[in-house]
């Protein structure tokens, strides 16, 4: 069994644990519940800001660390590199109806000292979303955004891909087309006039703001 581990660490080099062999070393993460805001990855509860609550890890279905295998729905590889990869949200509800995602957004965050050596970083990641027709800026949704770099912020929706087919799987009838995008990486390059400073990385995935779709990535 698994357990639950309470981080108070807060800054450390982005590439002590870039590939989750090492468990959640410097790691946190934080849930939420939304309706909108797919559209630019800021998300809303009402018209106000979501708010955020610290998570603990690993979470049950939420944040996760898998072992090397494959994805049993849409069979892409759950690791990149090594045999250790992170498992942000999931098809499955963590409570509730198994086979009905809630509104829910999860989100690991990394703060780091930014170097020389560190200020030009590659996040790699694998999505899968479901991508239900008719919902407007309410759509299961991926982001990474670094808080020194935000050029580099990257930001997309279920509806901005094309990489999309029809998957089965063993326990529930997801009912809409899902898109997938297979292991690809993501380039930030912090300024020159940043080192030295703390940087914040948040990577996030979302379900859809109506409850009834869902997201998630591995990392």
């Amino acid at each position: 069994m698994q357990s639950t581990i309470v981080h108070t660490q807060t800054d450390t080099l982005v590439c002590d644990n870039g590939g989750f062999e090492d468990d959640f070393d410097y790691y946190f993460g934080q849930h939420a519940n939304y309706n909108t805001g797919s559209n630019d990855c800021t998300p809303l509860s009402g018209s106000n800001p979501v708010s955020w609550n610290s998570t603990s890890l690993p979470s049950f279905r939420q944040l996760e660390i898998v072992s090397s295998g494959v994805d049993t729905l849409v069979g892409i590889n759950r690791t990149k590199f090594g045999n250790k990869a992170l498992l942000l949200n999931n098809r499955y509800r963590e409570s509730g109806s198994l086979c009905t995602p809630g509104a829910g957004i999860d989100k690991i965050i990394k703060r780091f000292k930014v170097t020389e050596q560190n200020r030009e970083f590659t996040v790699w990641f694998a999505a899968v979303l479901e991508n239900p027709e008719g919902h407007t800026n309410s759509q299961p949704y991926f982001s990474i955004k670094c808080d020194r770099a935000p050029a580099f912020d990257l930001c997309f929706d279920a509806s901005l891909v094309k990489c999309e087919g029809y998957y089965i799987d063993s326990i529930c009838n997801f009912d809409s087309i899902i898109v997938v995008v297979d292991w690809t990486c993501h380039r930030i390059k912090l300024p020159k006039n940043m080192v030295d400073s703390i940087a914040t990385l948040e990577i996030v995935v979302a379900d859809c703001g109506q409850a009834a779709h869902f997201g998630y990535a591995y990392v």
